[in-house]
């Protein structure tokens, strides 16, 4: 008896050291980083979460609880200033117009180089986050990224306001710009992790394919899922940008399906990071 005593609270102490071991490990992980390029990068702890919310919009109508490996994400989205030093370096190619929703001169305008770069597509943000030593996140990253680990409606909680996001809602007064603002303009707007703008300003390419809804491929993965990837297919957005029609496309479950060699003033990008 003594002897399996022995054994039982020898194997505890393993386990506990070992668990003690992992953590102080994880502790050293910094949770804000700078890339090779001077890009602020947030860490997203592992963990579980749910994805999706039940809002009685399209295509988001199911819950799934899923479980991702830790991951850096870009703390703002991608400004212009960020886009033209690929350019310049010969790994990106210019957005297809220089102009924005409202201005004439805006990707190579000194003004604006604060402010996301948009009419990208997703072949082109894809390039970018490469050039990076990155990736465009998948949709459920993007998602923890903006919600955390509570179900809450948007980034910051459940309610909405003007506070919080650079959304289009016009019949609240919204519009700030009117138009994009400068990455990091609402504060208030964070995510749990500090993560800045996920909802408003450009809606954000992730890496995924679309599937309709996501039950074709969270049903069979719920660790690090992903929408396989198909031959031809439109490529997933998030975020609700400052000019869509209304608070309905702000909620962080809010997904849309666009050509991947399309581009607009509406959407731009971040990367993402795997933990090694």
């Amino acid at each position: 008896m003594r002897n399996t005593n022995f054994l039982i609270m020898s194997f505890l102490s393993f386990i506990a050291s070992s668990f003690l071991a992992s953590c102080q490990m994880y502790d050293k992980v910094p949770s804000l980083i700078e890339d090779s390029k001077g890009i602020p990068m947030v860490l997203v702890p592992k963990g579980e979460f749910y994805f999706g919310i039940q809002e009685n919009f399209e295509n988001q109508d199911k819950q799934y609880l899923v479980a991702l490996d830790a991951f850096y994400i870009d703390q703002y989205e991608i400004t212009n200033a960020n886009y033209i030093v690929c350019v310049k370096d010969g790994n990106c190619t210019p957005p297809i117009e220089n102009s924005s929703f409202i201005q004439s001169n805006y990707y190579e305008n000194p003004l604006f180089s604060n402010y996301p770069v948009t009419y990208i597509t997703w072949y082109d943000a894809k390039a970018y986050c490469e050039w990076r030593d990155a990736r465009l996140p998948t949709e459920a990253e993007w998602e923890k990224a903006a919600r955390g680990e509570d179900q809450r409606i948007y980034p910051w909680g459940n309610t909405l306001s003007c506070e919080f996001a650079n959304y289009g809602e016009v019949k609240e007064g919204c519009f700030p710009s009117p138009g994009t603002t400068p990455v990091g303009s609402f504060p208030k707007g964070q995510s749990p992790y500090g993560v800045y703008d996920l909802v408003g300003n450009v809606q954000e390419w992730v890496a995924d394919c679309y599937m309709g809804t996501p039950d074709n491929y969270l049903e069979k993965e719920t660790r690090n899922p992903y929408a396989p990837e198909l031959l031809e297919c439109n490529r997933v957005v998030h975020g609700g940008a400052f000019f869509m029609f209304g608070s309905a496309y702000a909620p962080i479950s809010v997904r849309l399906g666009i050509p991947p060699e399309q581009a607009n003033p509406t959407i731009g990008f971040r990367c993402a990071k795997t933990l090694k």
